[in-house]
């Protein structure tokens, strides 16, 4: 053991990674509770982004209205919190991935 790096262990890795997701998860739910502004803010992106996913999905009509009024009601109105949670996560794993490959293509290119 003598020479070794001690604290490099997976366990410590893993700690810190559960911690910067517990910060990111619980951190949107918290200021959308402790905050009415940030929650109607949060409530119309989420609301906007809901429907402008259906419409392009489904198309424009009535159908797309009906399913997108379904979705927000569960989604912005009932669950607020969880609809926070998940979009924190998503942005995180998103950048996360997006700086993996922006990081892989600088050093296979030879320019990094």
């Amino acid at each position: 053991m003598k020479g070794q790096f001690v604290f490099a262990s997976p366990a410590i890795a893993l700690a810190l990674l559960l911690a910067t997701l517990a910060v990111f998860i619980l951190g949107p739910v918290i200021l959308i509770h402790m905050s009415p502004i940030i929650r109607v803010i949060f409530q119309l992106i989420a609301a906007v982004t809901i429907y402008d996913w259906i419409k392009n999905t489904v198309g424009p009509g009535i159908l797309s209205l009906v399913i997108s009024g379904i979705l927000i009601y569960i989604f912005v109105i009932a669950l607020p919190g969880l609809t926070a949670a998940l979009w924190a996560t998503y942005y995180v794993v998103g950048m996360g991935l997006a700086s993996m490959f922006i990081w892989g293509f600088t050093i296979f290119s030879g320019k990094g």
